[in-house]
């Protein structure tokens, strides 16, 4: 939908998508995107933050929007908030409820360290 050097207009058209229809979940992700490509890091972090708690989510979408909310993160040097948002989707995404005990905690451990920081 992008054409290069078009943001704008692409803004716009997405923008009119997600009015139309509020479950288009990769047009916000694209509208977040493109957002912090132009440099409003903020207004990215909050599409793609709002798109974490929408329910019925499937893995790979999930994996786009945490990666576009880190990305947002780090546009703004907020490392350790990317980092956060990165180890934790790794632990909601990959530990599964059969995993071995050890490995639940070490995911855990990581994601306690990285938040107190």
């Amino acid at each position: 939908m992008l054409v290069r050097g078009d943001s704008d207009n692409a803004i716009r058209l997405l923008r009119d998508v997600v009015k139309q229809d509020t479950n288009h979940l990769d047009a916000y992700l694209q509208l977040g995107d493109i957002l912090r490509e132009q440099g409003n890091s903020q207004n990215a972090i909050k599409i793609h933050q709002s798109l974490t708690v929408r329910p019925g989510l499937d893995e790979k979408l999930q994996i786009q929007i945490h990666q576009s909310l880190a990305q947002d993160y780090l546009s703004i040097n907020d490392v350790c908030s990317a980092i956060k948002i990165l180890l934790f989707n790794t632990f909601q995404l990959f530990i599964q409820p059969g995993e071995s005990l050890l490995v639940k905690i070490t995911f855990a451990s990581g994601y306690c360290l990285i938040n107190s920081l």
